[in-house]
């Protein structure tokens, strides 16, 4: 029950998780455009949902309010690992 202090001591503990943690959602047109019309339609969404390097991009809340209905993931060509 205490997050925020779990994160503290994990990011204490590892500079990767530090990093993570901090991480500043970065702008994609695309994923925002997705937002944008998905609110337009009445619903609730996030952006950039996780704790973790991975992230979820689109997050939409499920009608109880306390927790999320419907993920979606998006290819993007800066995600993408070269061979």
């Amino acid at each position: 029950g205490q997050f925020d202090r779990a994160q503290a001591v994990l990011g204490a503990l590892n500079q990767g998780a530090r990093d993570a943690f901090t991480r500043r959602t970065s702008s994609d047109a695309i994923r925002d455009a997705l937002a944008e019309a998905l609110r337009a339609r009445g619903h609730q969404v996030d952006i950039d949902v996780g704790r973790s390097q991975f992230r979820c991009d689109l997050a939409i809340v499920g009608s109880s309010k306390r927790d999320y209905a419907l993920a979606i993931l998006l290819d993007n060509p800066a995600h993408v690992v070269a061979d």
